[in-house]
């Protein structure tokens, strides 16, 4: 056999701490998780920030978080509908303006959805 032996008797470094998961390190002791309503606010604020600052893919892909992560909000909903509509996603503004019609939107949202869902449909 020619293959030399291996002269490396492996890591010398010290062991991770007892008790210290992975997620300890993504979020450090002393600090709290972001709560849903917490991340989806989050999104949509990022989402409102790129829409303003005129990078309407990356607005689209915050309010598509908001959407995954709070389904059942209406914000979220009405949110990724007004950008979709914007990068002329008809069918996925169609889609979204309806789910904020399912779901308990402001008198507000409601006629502003309907509004649109009538300039959408052919």
């Amino acid at each position: 056999d020619s293959t030399p032996a291996l002269k490396d008797k492996g890591s010398e470094g010290t062991s991770a701490t007892p008790g210290r998961h992975i997620l300890h390190r993504v979020n450090p002791v002393g600090t709290k998780l972001q709560t849903t309503d917490e991340r989806e606010q989050e999104d949509l604020d990022v989402a409102h920030f790129y829409f303003q600052s005129g990078d309407l893919q990356g607005a689209y892909l915050r309010s598509q978080d908001a959407v995954k992560t709070a389904p059942d909000d209406p914000d979220a909903h009405f949110a990724l509908a007004e950008i979709a509509q914007k990068l002329n996603k008809r069918d996925e503004a169609i889609v979204e303006f309806n789910a904020v019609l399912k779901l308990d939107a402001t008198d507000k949202q409601v006629k502003d959805a309907r509004r649109a869902l009538a300039r959408l449909k052919p």
